[in-house]
């Protein structure tokens, strides 16, 4: 029998693993002038360095596109992300930016959804929606519908801050089997969030139902807690996900 001099902890510890990092961001009001997000061009690239210096390769842009309120169109998103890449690649910064958006569930989106109008989706096929905080919208089953007969993927933006969803994870799981998946934003996880949100946020990913995780960053102040964000236990807990796609995009 062969003998080891080596003391036997030596040879029971497993070595360490690098902490795995997400490289893709799927919810960033990063694109100057169209809704909520950053102003300027110069926002743009200072956040979207800073994510770099996070690891980040990848951010997918999705202002918002509601109502009256931001009327932005699929030309015009493109047209402006183009620009904002074009500053980022003649810095140096190494950042791929995407085009998509976050549609508003309203009888307007549902109009959209039920004719020819090209929508913006990300990866290809994930349409990224939110809805009213406070109740279940009436026609959100009908809506489901119609993406999915698109050939698309829904998906719920920061579902652990609507009010009707943290008061019926009946209502979760009924959405998911449906087809639903769900984008969680980092910051929800920070022990300052709202604590029925963090409530939520932590379910969903310790029932594997956490499909993205999103920064959902609109100002260059919100850096500092996504950075702390990616020190909770919740969050390493999704990044090591079998189920988490931000790194296949």
């Amino acid at each position: 029998m062969p003998f080891s001099f080596l003391p036997l902890t030596k040879r029971l510890v497993a070595p360490k693993r690098a902490a795995k990092l997400l490289t893709v961001d799927v919810h960033a009001h990063v694109l100057p002038g169209l809704d909520d997000g950053v102003e300027t061009i110069e926002e743009s690239i200072s956040i979207l360095r800073s994510m770099s210096l996070l690891g980040y390769t990848k951010v997918i842009a999705t202002p918002h596109i509601m109502g009256d309120f931001y009327r932005n169109t699929p030309s015009v998103i493109e047209f402006v992300r183009d620009e904002v890449q074009s500053h980022l690649d003649r810095r140096g910064i190494r950042i791929e930016l995407e085009a998509a958006a976050e549609y508003y569930l309203d009888v307007g989106f549902v109009a959209k959804l039920d004719s020819p109008k090209p929508l913006l989706t990300f990866g290809g096929k994930y349409l990224l929606i939110e809805t009213s905080i406070i109740s279940t919208p009436p026609f959100l089953n009908e809506a489901i519908r119609l993406i999915k007969n698109r050939g698309c993927v829904p998906v719920m933006a920061h579902p652990e801050r609507y009010l009707y969803l943290q008061k019926s994870f009946a209502l979760v799981l009924e959405l998911s089997q449906k087809g639903v998946l769900f984008q969680i934003d980092a910051a929800s996880l920070l022990s300052t969030a709202d604590a029925e949100a963090r409530n939520l946020a932590e379910k969903l990913i310790e029932y594997k139902l956490a499909a993205f995780v999103g920064s959902n960053t609109h100002k260059i102040a919100q850096l500092p807690q996504l950075k702390s964000a990616m020190a909770m236990p919740h969050y390493k807990l999704a990044v090591e996900s079998s189920t988490l796609l931000n790194n296949e995009l």
